[in-house]
């Protein structure tokens, strides 16, 4: 048991508690029949520790159980590698009681379903009240900040991990910031003071990604424009610059102090 806990950097902060009960889940994928669910799906069905307990959980049962099927059909199964859900939790809105539900059942909830202020926040209010861990893959930065003002006193009672963000509006600019700041310092020596990001997107987005924009812009207008919503400031010196828009339509600025 870690006693610390609450949400990441004023993100969720707390103590991770393990639960005993041999009936519960190890972990439970909300919004599994969405894009990004089905692709989680595919990847515990192949790689996942052998023995994970773990269940596909949204609103229609019958999509769920396609779910399931499709991915015990996919090619490149290996014998004692992956595991299959145990379960199906059909009929899982964005309720209150479909949340207590799913936390109820389970010590960990990976959550694909977007927009997440509208899908998920029942769900990670849950969460952090019951001690259940919460992970997610959302871009939804105003949405964070007001989690982690109404829910960071519960989750640090309850021993909850909440954990915001873990997805693409994260790992890839972590993970570019991170190898840059390296090869700067390898390179030259030099500390990093700042580092500008522009994004270039090829493709299309998604239908979750599509209505999480148009969401945010009605719910929280402006603040997805604020790159320290979250907490930290700006490195750079007055008149640095500060952030801008790059020609890919990203937002550029330093990263959160």
């Amino acid at each position: 048991e870690n006693r610390r806990g609450g949400l990441l950097g004023r993100a969720l902060v707390f103590r991770l508690v393990f639960r005993t009960d041999t009936h519960m889940l190890d972990l439970v994928v909300y919004g599994a029949t969405g894009f990004t669910g089905r692709l989680v799906a595919a990847y515990l069905r192949r790689s996942a520790p052998s023995g994970l307990r773990w269940a596909l959980a949204g609103r229609d049962a019958a999509r769920l159980e396609a779910v399931a099927a499709e991915i015990e059909a996919q090619p490149g199964l290996a014998a004692g590698v992956g595991a299959a859900p145990v379960s199906v939790l059909g009929g899982c809105d964005a309720d209150e009681a479909s949340a207590a539900r799913i936390a109820g059942e389970t010590r960990a909830v990976l959550s694909t379903a977007g927009p997440f202020s509208k899908y998920s926040d029942a769900l990670v209010g849950a969460c952090a009240a019951g001690g259940v861990s919460y992970v997610d893959i959302n871009g939804e930065i105003p949405w964070v900040a007001r989690v982690i003002e109404r829910h960071d006193e519960a989750a640090r009672a309850s021993g909850a991990l909440i954990v915001p963000n873990c997805g693409f509006d994260s790992v890839p600019s972590d993970l570019c910031a991170l190898r840059a700041t390296r090869l700067l310092a390898d390179g030259t020596g030099s500390a990093c003071v700042s580092v500008q990001g522009v994004m270039h997107m090829t493709g299309a987005m998604s239908g979750g990604t599509i209505e999480t924009g148009l969401e945010m812009e009605r719910l929280y207008p402006g603040e997805l424009r604020q790159p320290f919503r979250l907490g930290g400031a700006s490195r750079l010196p007055r008149g640095g610059g500060g952030p801008r828009r790059g020609r890919g339509g990203g937002l550029g600025g330093p990263p959160p102090g």
